[in-house]
């Protein structure tokens, strides 16, 4: 997992810790059902009786101080706060280490400020429907954008992307693979490719690229948390 996330880091030219959810092996030696649960649009999962899960939005959190650094640099007073943060507006995101982010990570997070995170799965969703319309010669959708598109629209353009990348047709995107899309250009891909890997398993699988993806804010806002 470090070689993997480290590689990737590297190519885009940033110096960062990369321990996803450093606590992976604690949870295997326990059992933790949450271990194999993949909550979307930054749901955290809690698990009631050690056998079932469920994935919740939370409202609120405990006071309690139990620091993570998330994907994204940003440093938060506990996990519950991390998934309260990002399912207020959707998007996934992962623990990259327990404990405060380091002086250079909270340096990092202006590589993805938080204006530019809250719209980067758009941009990155009208980039997607601009190569796929080059690819298939489709010329009559130039004035739409990711606000136009119903869910089946965006579900195409994700699977459309996956498929591009995943030369070799194995179903995860490995190192190679997940580097060729690092673009300096744009600021939160590299925090974006990390927080998809979250299930301790070098590469990106396609269960995982899925679920990075939230859905339209607005379908998601009338969701039960």
């Amino acid at each position: 997992m470090k070689t993997f996330l480290a590689g990737i880091l590297v190519m885009a030219s940033v110096v960062v810790r990369c321990t996803i959810a450093d606590d992976t092996a604690n949870q295997n030696s326990s059992a933790d059902p949450c271990l194999q649960v993949m909550c979307d649009r930054g749901r955290m999962c809690v698990s009631t009786n050690g056998i079932s899960t469920t994935c919740v939005c939370p409202e609120s959190c405990n006071k309690e101080y139990d620091p993570v650094c998330s994907a994204y640099n940003r440093q938060f007073n506990n996990t519950c706060e991390m998934h309260r943060f990002a399912c207020r507006f959707g998007f996934f995101t992962s623990v990259k280490n327990k404990g405060e982010c380091s002086r250079k990570e909270q340096g990092d997070k202006e590589h993805c400020p938080i204006d530019q995170l809250l719209e980067f799965h758009e941009r990155y969703l009208l980039w997607l429907l601009i190569s796929y319309n080059e690819e298939h010669n489709i010329k009559n959708s130039a004035d739409m954008t990711p606000d136009d598109m119903d869910s089946d629209e965006r579900k195409r353009l994700i699977e459309f992307e996956f498929v591009s990348r995943d030369k070799n047709s194995d179903g995860v995107l490995d190192f190679n693979e997940v580097k060729e899309m690092v673009d300096e250009r744009e600021p939160c891909m590299v925090a974006f490719l990390h927080s998809c890997d979250f299930d301790g398993v070098d590469g990106i699988s396609h269960n995982e690229w899925n679920t990075c993806f939230p859905s339209k804010l607005e379908e998601f806002d009338n969701e039960e948390s």
